[in-house]
């Protein structure tokens, strides 16, 4: 029954932890629970911060998002009993803006679950992470999407620092809606619409494991190391684009653990990939040493670099662009028949009077439905 338990949690997810898409694997049918803790995030030495997200695995096939964990008691340990204490800010997601820590000292995340059951990770020591030297990008005309721009890290640390490093990151775009909506229908009347829609920026977030080792090297540099591809054809590109690199520093116990997490999940269902296994990270049950808990806590200070690509950056794309307005149009309303809008909204009007006013869906006015803000980021140029 125990090796029939451990095979089972070959397929349960770890996913969870990337959040990301993969092609259909159809998964042997397996057999007892997949409602295991997942325990993704780390300590920030650089300005004391913490954000840890909790939620329970599922099984490759289920169709549902992760169920959050959002009635834990979290806190982060110091090797003198010190505690500081998490708050829930969403849904599964507890986070310290500015724990105080203590040079040479080891810390650990403690996890207390509404059932009382507690969860335990190692103590870690905290790792000073090099800076990022320089984020650039350069076009593969052979990308097998067409023309793409590739953007690398590169980073020079000394031989006395970690040779293992962890990346992420967040691409911010600017995009447009397929109309302005200049004016509004309100209470009966038209007026001009104060409140813009048109313009909206959207950011996500990396879901791929970016890793790199520097140990079998001389020197402890990483050199253009890939973070993200993106084809000059993208929506992505097409108003304005930014990425911010994070850089963080890893032990080699933290490495070793992502990268079999990588080489696990990115070659999911291929014949000629790793086969699916166990693999522990630092976090365990106090009172079940068997029970599987999936994730790696670590401690470490980061380095960030932000850099901006715009469309004259870069040569026009020779292929469309798809932007999600092609199903948009605009249908002529008599100004006369404006009682007659509906749920429809007012792109603008036409003729002197004006003779009518040329209405669509509100999806195609407000940019928002594409899940973006159209608050401008701080950061924005």
């Amino acid at each position: 029954m125990a090796f029939q338990k451990r095979n089972a949690l070959t397929f349960f997810l770890i996913v969870i932890l990337l959040n990301g898409c993969y092609d259909h694997y159809p998964a042997p049918s397996i057999s007892g629970s997949a409602d295991f803790l997942v325990v993704s995030g780390f300590l920030n030495a650089g300005d004391g911060s913490c954000s840890i997200t909790l939620s329970r695995s599922q099984l490759l096939s289920a169709a549902d998002v992760p169920t959050p964990v959002s009635d834990a008691v979290v806190t982060i340990d110091d090797e003198n009993g010190n505690s500081s204490m998490l708050s829930l800010q969403q849904n599964g997601v507890y986070t310290n803006p500015k724990i105080a820590l203590t040079a040479n000292l080891g810390y650990r995340l403690h996890i207390t679950a509404s059932n009382g059951e507690v969860y335990l990770s190692d103590y870690v020591p905290v790792i000073q992470s090099p800076p990022i030297d320089t984020v650039d990008w350069t076009i593969d005309q052979q990308g097998s999407a067409g023309p793409t721009i590739n953007i690398y890290v590169s980073s020079t640390g000394t031989n006395a620092q970690s040779p293992y490093y962890f990346w992420n990151f967040a691409e911010t775009w600017k995009y447009t809606a397929a109309y302005a909506e200049e004016l509004k229908y309100i209470g009966g009347q038209v007026v001009t619409n104060k409140d813009s829609t048109y313009y909206c920026w959207r950011t996500l977030t990396s879901t791929n494991i970016l890793i790199a080792s520097t140990r079998q090297l001389s020197q402890n540099i990483v050199n253009r190391f890939l973070v993200n591809s993106v084809p000059t054809n993208s929506v992505r590109l097409l108003d304005g684009y930014s990425l911010l690199v994070t850089q963080m520093s890893l032990t080699q116990g933290a490495f070793e653990y992502w990268q079999q997490l990588q080489a696990t999940t990115e070659n999911l269902g291929s014949i000629f990939g790793p086969l699916p296994s166990q693999f522990n990270g630092n976090i365990h049950s106090s009172s079940n040493p068997s029970e599987p808990v999936f994730g790696y806590f670590s401690a470490s200070t980061v380095s960030q670099k932000r850099i901006f690509i715009n469309p004259g950056d870069f040569p026009a794309p020779n292929s469309h662009v798809t932007t999600g307005n092609e199903d948009c149009t605009l249908t002529m309303l008599a100004a006369k028949d404006i009682g007659q809008i509906g749920s429809n909204v007012i792109a603008s009007s036409y003729g002197v009077g004006p003779v009518g006013y040329n209405i669509t869906s509100v999806d195609c006015v407000d940019c928002r439905f594409k899940g973006g803000t159209n608050i401008k980021p701080d950061f924005w140029k």
